[in-house]
């Protein structure tokens, strides 16, 4: 492109110029038959500046549609984002497991596959369970434990999350919850680089004591959603902490 910007350059400063525009033009061809190039300069001239506008022209018409084309994918990912993400927000209010389930890769599998340990009331089975090796979470078992892996609390979170903040600032939060002796909320975050969706449902339970003493028990489940090029969202796999 920086080759055809300086040809097009020569061929403007020779037309201001009182000589033939073909000698910049035509220089093999200027020695050979100069006194018939010479003849039809003007129409030389007329037709090189035509030339040259409809190509200019053209050039930038190609630019702005390629600038445009551009914009306008951006903004339709933007929209599929938004409306998947409501969308699956729906299924869950609607307690919709065959729809919850079309952004769920199945089967659920990462590292220590976190989602047991969420699951099973009784940590101690969940190493048997395992026996050294991680265990799949199936579709099967998503059926089985499905008010365990999407709680009442973390609906109740997501629902308060506000879509178009979150993916237009990268962030955002819900107010705090409290149901019996525990209070939560959840922490949203969209990272558009690394195409990841977090939410992070953070609690926190007061254990009484015996001897009357309060503890704070905080704790986090941390949900993890990949997304793809053109927007769906996927559920991946599951991170605990506290």
């Amino acid at each position: 492109m920086p080759g055809l910007a300086l040809w097009l350059i020569k061929i403007f400063v020779s037309l201001q110029q009182d000589g033939p525009a073909d000698v910049i033009l035509f220089p093999r061809l200027t020695q050979s038959r100069g006194r018939w190039l010479q003849l039809h300069s003007n129409s030389m001239k007329h037709l090189a500046i035509g030339f040259f506008i409809l190509l200019a022209l053209s050039w930038k018409f190609s630019e702005n549609n390629y600038t445009s084309q551009v914009d306008n994918n951006k903004k339709q990912v933007s929209s599929n984002l938004k409306d998947n993400f409501r969308n699956f927000r729906n299924a869950l209010y609607q307690n919709n497991k065959i729809k919850i389930k079309q952004f769920i890769d199945f089967p659920i599998l990462n590292d220590n596959n976190e989602i047991w340990y969420l699951v099973y009331e009784d940590v101690e089975k969940v190493p048997l369970l395992i026996s050294g090796n991680i265990k799949p979470f199936s579709e099967k078992d998503f059926d089985k434990y499905y008010t365990k892996v999407f709680s009442k609390m973390f609906i109740t979170s997501i629902l308060n999350i506000k879509s178009d903040v979150l993916f237009k600032s990268g962030y955002s939060e819900t107010r705090e919850f409290k149901e019996d002796n525990t209070t939560y909320k959840m922490y949203a975050t969209y990272d558009k680089a690394k195409s990841l969706l977090e939410l992070n449902l953070a609690m926190n339970t007061i254990i009484k004591n015996s001897d009357g003493t309060i503890d704070p028990g905080e704790s986090n489940i941390v949900y993890y959603f990949s997304i793809s090029k053109n927007g769906e969202i996927k559920f991946k796999y599951i991170r605990l902490a506290g």
